[in-house]
């Protein structure tokens, strides 16, 4: 008597360790994918706001720009400095990093440009130099003045911002035209 094909496995004898390997290599990587999958990480709290990074690159055109911004401003707020002297030790300062002078051409025009472009925009704000204001240009143009050019750190939104809602956003918007002053200073 033969023996039945079934009982000694017959033609899939051989595939079987095959498939039951795949089967397992499967499931090892499915098990893999758990964390991609947020199996394996802790949930995240929504309500936790992500850090925001308030630091500034400290690169040429960051530097013309800070040093151009904050010298306008003091010039507008009768600070008693000199605003070509502070663009010619700036410019040096640069010159002294190793700059080409195609580089150098092209800071020059972009820390003018910032500096008129800046001082053209409040000048037309007559209540621009409050208290406030001039105690917060004051360490900054002191800093440049003594040879520090770093970017400052942008400073963090504030907490209780009032939105303006749509009934009363043409509002704000002609308000904010108006005086321009009463919003933080683009940096």
């Amino acid at each position: 008597m033969t023996a039945s094909p079934y009982r000694s496995g017959g033609p899939y004898r051989a595939i079987r360790p095959v498939i039951l390997s795949m089967l397992v290599a499967g499931l090892l990587a499915g098990c893999s994918t758990g964390s991609r999958l947020g199996l394996t990480e802790k949930p995240k709290d929504a309500s936790a706001p992500a850090p925001v990074d308030l630091s500034r690159e400290n690169s040429p055109s960051n530097r013309a720009t800070q040093v151009a911004w904050t010298a306008a401003r003091a010039q507008y707020c009768a600070f008693n400095m000199r605003s070509e002297k502070l663009r010619v030790d700036y410019l040096a300062y640069e010159g002294r990093q190793g700059l080409s002078a195609e580089d150098m051409a092209k800071l020059t025009r972009l820390y003018d440009l910032t500096y008129n472009t800046f001082y053209a925009q409040i000048r037309e704000t007559p209540t621009y130099c409050t208290r406030d204001r001039i105690d917060e240009i004051r360490p900054e143009i002191n800093r440049h003045l003594a040879g520090d050019y770093t970017p400052a750190d942008r400073k963090p939104p504030p907490i209780d911002v009032d939105l303006p809602s749509d009934q009363n956003f043409k509002e704000a918007w002609e308000r904010r035209k108006a005086d321009p002053a009463q919003h933080e200073d683009p940096r």
